[in-house]
């Protein structure tokens, strides 16, 4: 982030001229925290923001644990409406995916359900009323994420599933879903917590990042099939890792996406668990700049979002985190790592947040435009306490 610069004093000599070092940004984008409706403090583990009515207005979706899960919908003036329940029984959502599924134009949801291993389907009707479905999902699991994608090319979005065991491919088939798992994704074991789709290795299909509570894994789309990336493209780290959420982002404007690993210590017992900052050569193999990019951490992060906060045109990125007291999962702050231009981060939480320490028990966070003025917001998912939303305002 391009701080403001105290100007000093210039002799006769001196060049009057700041140079770019020195030229601040005017209007400078804060986030300041605003009003939520009342029902938005349940177990919420996931969300996604869309618009699902068709108001143009984005709505937000959550996924909550062993609870009904819930629609806000935007009032159009940038806030929300008290949230309505979508699902009829209450079961143990962990993620929510949204996308046109049956091919109607409208956008649908599915939410990945872990210990009950009931994975919900429901249909959209463009205008906010939902159609349960589940039955067209072939499989279910135990499963902690999913991820929408035209996996065979032909026009419509399959689906993936990370669970506690096997994964899951399903090609979709007039919006019903058909398990392909043995043809397009190889065996293994691991409890799968995060599923990322990106384009590694420059040949212009997306390849699939693992995100496990033990190692991660890199996929690479090798036709019709993800295969294991060569030995040694993914590097582990000295320590085991533990590890919420992946995400892929061009952290130093190179034009390849780079890697971030989310990661906790509930395995451990709580322990310290940082996380991880890998950048890419282009054609797959990371390289972790860990110690040199990423500041030390002692959170629990659970989710991370690669996005513009201070408007200077590099990738800055949003963490949510808890913190573990007495054996207990914790409120944790809400953290923005603000990008040099260089790829290296630092913890600006402080600047972009000039109200407060924003405090939640975050287990996803969320970016998008609610108030319709350009500028992207942020939805903090709380497991334990009341969501919090930050709007993005322009401060000179």
């Amino acid at each position: 982030m391009r701080l403001l610069l105290t100007l000093l004093a210039c002799t006769a000599k001196d060049d009057p001229t700041p140079d770019d070092s020195t030229a601040a940004p005017l209007d400078p984008i804060r986030y300041v925290e605003a009003p939520l409706p009342e029902g938005l403090d349940g177990p919420c583990m996931d969300a996604r923001l869309a618009d699902l009515n068709g108001d143009g207005a984005l709505d937000v979706v959550i996924a909550q644990e062993f609870q009904r899960n819930l629609i806000a919908f935007g009032d159009g003036a940038g806030g929300l409406l008290p949230p309505e329940t979508i699902s009829a029984a209450a079961r143990d959502s962990e993620e929510v995916v949204v996308g046109d599924v049956d091919g109607d134009g409208h956008l649908d949801l599915l939410f990945a359900s872990e210990d009950d291993a009931v994975n919900e389907l429901y249909l959209g009707d463009g205008a906010g009323g939902f159609t349960a479905a589940s039955e067209r999902v072939a499989v279910d699991g135990t499963s902690n994420a999913a991820a929408l994608i035209d996996l065979d090319g032909d026009g419509d979005l399959d689906l993936l599933l990370g669970n506690a065991g096997q994964d899951n491919a399903l090609l979709n088939a007039a919006g019903w879903f058909e398990d392909a798992t043995a043809s397009w994704l190889p065996e293994e074991s691991a409890t799968a917590q995060d599923l990322e789709l990106g384009d590694v290795d420059g040949d212009g299909d997306a390849d699939l990042v693992v995100a496990n509570e033990t190692d991660n894994v890199l996929l690479l789309r090798s036709g019709d099939a993800f295969m294991p990336a060569p030995s040694g493209s993914l590097p582990l780290p000295s320590q085991a890792e533990e590890t919420r959420e992946a995400r892929l982002g061009d952290v130093d404007s190179d034009g390849d996406l780079d890697l971030f690993f989310a990661n906790v210590g509930f395995r451990s017992g709580g322990l310290r668990q940082q996380n991880r900052l890998l950048l890419n050569d282009g054609a797959g193999a990371f390289t972790d700049v860990t110690d040199a990019q990423l500041p030390e951490d002692d959170d629990q992060t659970l989710d991370a979002e690669w996005v513009d906060l201070d408007g200077d045109g590099d990738l800055d990125l949003v963490t949510a985190n808890t913190r573990i007291g007495m054996g207990q999962l914790r409120e944790g702050p809400v953290r923005a790592l603000l990008n040099d231009g260089a790829g290296t981060l630092s913890d600006q939480s402080a600047v972009m947040f000039p109200d407060g320490e924003v405090l939640a028990m975050g287990l996803d966070v969320e970016v998008g435009d609610l108030t319709g003025d350009g500028l992207l917001e942020l939805y903090v998912c709380s497991r334990g306490t009341t969501d919090r939303l930050l709007v993005a305002v322009r401060r000179p």
